[in-house]
């Protein structure tokens, strides 16, 4: 849709750019060649979608062996940020070029699904993670990558599999309603926050206007695909479940 509105102005990208975008490649097609702007958000998706397709691959390869599991996906989230730590020190490549890329950015992703593994059947201090999430928020005012991405990214990710365990203010705070209905939308959001935010960017209308339109093109999103498509594969995968499991009964009884 932002392909084919944004044509004969100065937003307009070509059908590469839309290609890079709907095979989820788009972050690096841009670190390699130049930004998009009305798809360069789309970055962290595709690493979204890259590091889901490879904890799936880490699961089919680990089984029921956590353990193997959570060192592996430690070892890859502590090279992800010994590759941040590279190639923004050492090699000065930008921030773009270094965040963009899936085998620095999926550093967190790692590192919290190693850390969930660790912690899920652990008593944990119930002040980890209010304290951990302070320290990933101060950690981002850094001048070093060390500190500003990976020690950031570790603690961050204690703060996440551990707030479930966080003191009753803490986790009343994070359940108010108005919260979780901001969290339900914030996908739709930023799916469609970019066109319009470029558009004010260029003038195009004032942004009270823009950003009533970024707001109605996510609920029409959400209501109209998003949701419709997440109950279609959700079924989808119900009814393959129900087809194996007589099959899997049957081979577990010879």
């Amino acid at each position: 849709m932002t392909t084919l509105s944004s044509q004969g102005t100065q937003l307009a990208h070509g059908t590469t750019a839309a290609i890079l975008a709907l095979t989820f490649t788009i972050n690096y097609g841009m670190v390699l060649t130049h930004q998009v702007a009305l798809l360069d958000h789309l970055w962290s998706l595709s690493v979204e979608e890259h590091a889901y397709m490879i904890l799936a691959g880490l699961a089919l390869l680990t089984g029921r062996r956590s353990t193997s599991g959570a060192w592996l996906m430690a070892a890859m989230g502590t090279l992800a940020a010994v590759n941040a730590v590279v190639s923004r020190e050492l090699l000065g490549q930008t921030l773009q070029q270094t965040h963009w890329r899936t085998d620095v950015a999926a550093c967190g992703v790692f590192l919290s699904a190693s850390l969930w593994l660790v912690f899920r059947h652990r008593k944990v201090w119930p002040w980890a993670g209010p304290i951990c999430a302070a320290i990933a928020v101060a950690c981002k005012f850094a001048d070093h990558e060390a500190v500003q991405f990976g020690l950031s990214n570790l603690a961050l990710a204690v703060a996440i599999t551990t707030i479930d365990r966080a003191p009753k203010l803490f986790r009343s705070a994070l359940s108010a309603g108005w919260l979780r209905r901001i969290g339900l939308y914030s996908f739709s959001m930023y799916l469609w926050q970019q066109p319009f935010y470029k558009m004010f960017r260029a003038g195009a209308a004032p942004a009270p206007i823009l950003l009533c339109g970024a707001a109605i093109y996510a609920l029409l999103s959400f209501y109209l695909v998003e949701n419709p498509s997440r109950r279609a594969l959700n079924l989808l995968f119900d009814r393959w479940l129900k087809t194996r499991s007589p099959r899997l009964s049957s081979q577990g009884q010879t």
